[in-house]
């Protein structure tokens, strides 16, 4: 078995990775982080076009990402923490955890349209991450 992590980059995702490591479990060959630059921290919904959520935001919490506390260069889950609470929303981890799983559902739906063009590096690493590791696991059958 050959496994390979996609991981945030923030706090948690990094310290998985480094336990991961100091247990013999992945390589960092193994792990890709989804960063974004100009952030400290990021998560994978940074990755994402605002435009495949924010109408979903809007009428399903009447919150919106046009809302300058949604902008910035936090990660997005603290963003959209501060977007809810600066609109009058109640904010907690079960909202969140709602919400991220609207939004992946949307990508789903249009994985055509779901990348924020503008932030594919990590993604675009990713995928070379993949194709070396499928290359490698295919020469090593022969």
């Amino acid at each position: 078995c050959s496994a390979h992590t996609f991981l945030d980059h923030d706090n948690c995702g990094l310290k998985s990775s480094q336990r991961a490591e100091q247990e013999g479990l992945l390589l960092l060959a193994d792990v890709t982080f989804a960063t974004c630059k100009g952030m400290k921290e990021s998560e994978i919904e940074d990755l994402f076009d605002e435009a495949i959520y924010s109408g979903m935001l809007q009428n399903r919490y009447g919150v919106s990402t046009l809302h300058p506390k949604f902008k910035g260069n936090a990660k997005w889950s603290d963003r959209l923490a501060s977007a809810f609470k600066h609109q009058g929303k109640p904010w907690s981890d079960r909202i969140e955890a709602k919400v991220k799983a609207e939004v992946a559902e949307l990508v789903e739906a249009n994985p055509a349209t779901a990348l924020n063009v503008h932030k594919l590096h990590s993604f675009d690493a990713l995928i070379t991450a993949l194709e070396t590791k499928l290359i490698t696991i295919a020469a090593s059958k022969q």
